[in-house]
């Protein structure tokens, strides 16, 4: 999406229509996929699935508005400057701001989860120890532990 961004934007530059042209269906393609996705993985991410619906209806909004800051941002420099390059400028420099907090939340992510990795009692350790209840033996763990859910009976 930010290739086809940059290849958007010097489409418009060089006044070449077949790479304007070309280079702005990526762009729509590339960003279908990226929004297919972003939806794909919201349940994937969390576990309770309340909280990915609500994760997911968050995202709606989010997305719903943005479908009416697109053309905003596309009025603003043709309004004052007669030009749309501006616009462009402003979606590249949001795709890359968008990059490096997802890169950062991502390695932030990988750092914790190999760290309590490291933390979390193996449990046939534990169990050589005569432990049998690992929720006291790290803070993380206290009362995360996953609880069964009991099967349902149906009486006939």
């Amino acid at each position: 999406m930010l290739a086809a961004s940059i290849v958007v934007l010097f489409g418009i530059q060089t006044h070449a229509f077949d790479l304007f042209f070309g280079s702005f269906l990526l762009l729509f393609l590339t960003t279908g996929f990226i929004n297919g996705a972003a939806f794909r993985t919201i349940p994937y991410i969390f576990d309770n699935p309340i909280h990915a619906s609500l994760v997911t209806g968050f995202t709606v909004a989010i997305a719903a508005y943005c479908a009416f800051l697109i053309p905003k941002i596309f009025g603003w420099p043709y309004a004052y400057f007669q030009k749309v390059a501006a616009a462009f400028y402003i979606l590249i420099a949001f795709t890359v701001l968008t990059i490096i907090i997802t890169m950062t939340l991502l390695h932030e992510k990988r750092l914790q989860h190999l760290v309590l990795m490291h933390l979390r009692p193996n449990r046939d350790q534990a169990a050589f120890h005569g432990r049998t209840d690992l929720s006291h033996s790290h803070p993380c763990f206290c009362g995360t532990m996953r609880r069964k859910r009991k099967k349902r009976r149906t009486v006939i």
